[in-house]
């Protein structure tokens, strides 16, 4: 499974991202995250966006991030493909 990981350069977004590579059939192909935080992962394996709509190659979106990106990723999901699975799980 090829995942999107919104929020991929916080805490629990490099958790998930460290825990996917032992995995075999879970693959993060792709993260998002905020500008200024992108700029802080120049040479990473997965190809990091900070918009949500230049990413593409994914089964599943897990989203890591804000409260307040939940609206565009719901709408990313919706505009890309209807069978899109999207995992959203915020913390305090």
């Amino acid at each position: 499974m090829k995942v999107l990981l919104n929020g991929f350069c916080g805490k629990m977004g490099q958790t998930i991202y460290n825990i996917s590579k032992t995995m075999q059939d879970v693959t993060v192909t792709e993260g998002v995250d905020r500008p200024e935080a992108v700029a802080n992962y120049p040479n990473c394996e997965v190809k990091i966006y900070d918009n949500i709509n230049d990413s593409s190659n994914s089964d599943v979106v897990i989203d890591f991030s804000h409260p307040n990106a939940l609206k565009s990723v719901l709408d990313f999901c919706k505009k890309e493909n209807n069978s899109w699975s999207i995992i959203n799980c915020f913390s305090r």
